[in-house]
């Protein structure tokens, strides 16, 4: 499951840890990191969010 969501075994680890071992809960998380990784770094090129 850890190469299908491209996660590090620490990231996994740390998310199980946070969340329980529901494969749904542990996919919708990382999801949902991803998307603010995102806008993290679109907001340091100087943009703003509308």
């Amino acid at each position: 499951m850890r190469r299908r969501l491209k996660i590090s075994d620490a990231d996994l680890i740390r998310i199980v840890d946070k969340i329980g071992n529901s494969l749904h809960d542990i996919e919708k998380e990382v999801q949902l990191e991803k998307l603010a990784l995102d806008e993290q770094t679109s907001n340091k090129g100087g943009l703003t969010a509308p």
